[in-house]
């Protein structure tokens, strides 16, 4: 009787001579015996190893140890080996791929928003990454590679149409069989599908790669001791100042045309020092300089109004006059006495201005330094009917302007001070901003200052121990302003403060402070501007000094404009004194010189591919191993090579049945979607056995 399909899962039976022959039979006993020949003419098992595993059972978990052939009589030992030995290759292409990725974030994460590294031979860091990436992605396709061939086998273990052995042969070659091997099988057998999409995801890695990096334009720092950044500063500065000889209460020639420069135009900057032209000052710095601003004091006018002539009302009629006058005694008189009266009306035309020194301050207080105030002098008002139609679209109720007053008064200082910076340099340009600076003048009285915050504490120590009060509230000390003479104290002043390079003392020369003013800005900024007007009540022309003309500003004067020039004075001079300072006490603010760099960013985020298909590579490889263990049933560790195919194939019976020659590939194919197959156990060996029609076109 002919076997049936079924039985070819069990152990043959033994044919007795009463049974008919069977063709399966014969050519099982005609493979023992060829089998057995070959192995006897073998010269040692150790020069021909071959598979002597033997399957008696499907569900046989037990490995023998021998084979007896029953054609011959001849037992071949078999060398027992570690099922995972036979995977070596791949388990050690998990550890490269996985080196690989690591390989990668080592090496980006040192150049995290620093410049390029500048490696030997001009590697660049692209150019060791991508190499990184060919790695990584051989590694892991040659893991998935080896996953779907075993599981080829696994597939096997029931009936399955032979195209699938092609499907799966395909799929373990690249993305595109993967593809088919997906819409083949779908969800049927999610494990090598994931080996297949592994195998099509790897198409994206290298996009995904050449996302992390990214380059940016930065500045970077120099790491160059010759490389210099600093911005001139002082803390002693001496001047010109009294002296013998010609020009003696004179200031020096040097300050004079500072003065008339901060008068005339901006006030400037200092020189700074920088390489590379981009340097930074990460530091506040403090420097000896001037002060300078101005307040309004229109307030504070008073006037006095005379009227000569009968038929002018309030004292607008012919001759008459205003006096406009400062509690410091500064006065201007206004009159229309001209053979063309004086018509300019407030708002529309300016009236004339005066200036003049004072020490006096207005509030009975005295100061180390004299002041400059300015009178914009009012005159007589016009009637109604004569103010312009500016002053009626411009001013309105509250506003207290000098353009809508019409007269105004100012006093301007300029005094020592300490000035608080800082300052960058970027491309070349130079830029400094003032944080602060001093206040308050009394300070002054003595010329020196010391700057208790940067003082140590033994000299802090020895100051009190000398008698001075330190306020811990106040920063600023005038030297020998609060010196108590009457104390006990018999410390000395600290002479570590007076070394090279201290920075904690200032000092001016006080011969400068008083000649500067005495000498040079009392003439400097007293006078009258004064002028005459035309028929139509225009301001022809008018005269006075040069610097009160440049103030009076062809009548636009505000208090923001004199405001501004004495700034500017300050502003020169301060830069004055910092690049003329004395040179012992005089240490620049120091910077960090850099230059412009192409920096590196990495964005992780382009990183979670790589790493999701290694982590995911190493899932898949593990469940494979797992389910094609040796205690499962299946096949050996035969994964994709072609040699089981050739040595497990088809017994020839079954092509012989098909009554069909093969020769053409298209024609195998269509043989092969017609046939199902399955790997069955027989006394010997494994073999594909077919179970009948397939059912799939």
């Amino acid at each position: 009787m002919p076997q049936s399909p079924g039985d070819e899962h069990h152990s043959p039976r033994v044919s007795s001579c009463a049974d008919p022959p069977n063709d399966d039979a014969v050519d099982e006993r005609r493979i023992v015996h060829d089998r057995v020949s070959d192995i006897s003419r073998t010269p040692s098992p150790e020069q021909w190893p071959i598979d002597q595993q033997l399957m008696t059972d499907e569900s046989s978990s037990k490995v023998p140890t021998s084979t007896t052939s029953p054609a011959a009589g001849v037992s071949v030992e078999r060398r027992p080996t570690h099922y995972l030995r036979n995977w070596w290759l791949e388990i050690g292409a998990c550890f490269t791929f996985t080196l690989a990725l690591s390989a990668i974030v080592l090496t980006l994460r040192p150049h995290q928003g620093k410049p390029l590294p500048q490696w030997p031979f001009s590697i660049s860091i692209n150019s060791l990454i991508s190499i990184y990436v060919v790695v990584l992605k051989a590694a892991i396709l040659f893991v998935a590679a080896e996953g779907i061939g075993q599981l080829k086998w696994q597939w096997f273990q029931h009936e399955r149409p032979l195209k699938d052995i092609a499907t799966y042969d395909s799929a373990s070659r690249g993305p595109l069989g993967s593809i088919l091997l997906l819409w083949t099988l779908g969800p049927r057998y999610p494990l090598a599908s994931c080996g297949a999409f592994i195998t099509v995801l790897m198409l994206a890695i290298d996009p995904f790669a050449q996302q992390i990096i990214r380059y940016h334009g930065c500045i970077v720092n120099v790491d160059n001791p010759l490389a210099k950044a600093s911005v001139p500063r002082t803390n002693h500065f001496r001047s010109g100042g009294s002296r013998l000889g010609p020009g003696e209460l004179s200031i020096g020639p040097d300050l004079q045309p500072t003065i008339n420069a901060g008068i005339f135009s901006p006030g400037g900057s200092v020189t700074p020092l920088c390489s590379t032209g981009n340097c930074s000052f990460p530091h506040q710095y403090n420097t000896l300089g001037y002060c300078g601003g101005c307040t309004d004091i229109t307030s504070s006018l008073a006037f006095i109004e005379q009227s000569n002539s009968s038929d002018g009302e309030n004292g607008s009629g012919a001759g008459a006059s205003i006096t406009s006058s400062l509690p410091s005694g500064l006065s201007v008189n206004s009159t229309n006495s001209d053979p063309v009266p004086i018509i300019s009306t407030k708002g529309y035309h300016y009236n004339l201005a005066v200036a003049g020194t004072t020490s006096d301050t207005g509030d009975g207080k005295s100061e180390p330094s004299e002041v400059v105030e300015f009178i914009l002098a009012k005159n007589p008002r016009p009637s109604p009917n004569e103010q312009s139609q500016v002053f009626n679209e411009t001013c309105h109720s509250g506003n207290s302007s000098w353009f809508c007053l019409g007269y105004g008064a100012a006093r301007c200082t300029l005094n020592p001070c300490i000035r608080t910076y800082t300052a960058s340099i970027d491309l070349g340009i130079f830029q400094e901003k003032l944080l602060s600076q001093t206040n308050d003048t009394s300070i002054w009285a003595s010329t020196l200052v010391i700057d208790t915050s940067c003082i140590s504490p033994a000299e802090h120590s020895m100051l009190v121990a000398a008698g001075y009060a330190i306020d811990p509230a106040k920063r600023w000390l005038p030297y020998n302003l609060t010196f108590n003479a009457s104390s006990q104290g018999n410390s000395t002043f600290p002479s570590s403060m007076l070394q090279k390079d201290h920075e904690c003392i200032y000092a001016i020369d006080s011969f400068l402070v008083y000649d500067l003013w005495e000498e040079y800005l009392a003439p400097f900024f007293e006078g009258t501007v004064s002028g005459a007007t035309n028929e139509y009540g225009l301001i022809d022309w008018w005269e006075g000094p040069q610097t009160l003309q440049k103030i009076y500003n062809f009548g636009n004067i505000t208090l923001e404009r004199i405001d501004s020039i004495f700034r500017n004075i300050s502003d020169s001079l301060s830069n004055h004194v910092r690049q003329n300072g004395n040179s012992n006490h005089s240490t620049p603010a120091q910077g960090i010189v850099s230059h412009d760099a192409t920096c590196l960013e990495v964005r992780w985020g382009w990183l979670a591919l790589p790493a999701g298909i290694v982590l995911a590579t190493i899932i898949f490889f593990a469940i494979t191993l797992f389910v094609t263990r040796p205690n499962m049933e299946g096949a050996n560790a035969w994964k994709s090579s072609p040699l089981p195919l050739l040595f497990h194939g088809l017994r020839p019976s079954h092509l012989e049945r098909e009554n069909s020659v093969l020769h053409d590939i298209k024609d195998m194919e269509l043989a092969a979607k017609k046939m199902n197959v399955r790997l069955a156990a027989s006394l010997i060996d494994n073999n594909l056995v077919a179970t009948g029609k397939s059912s799939r076109s």
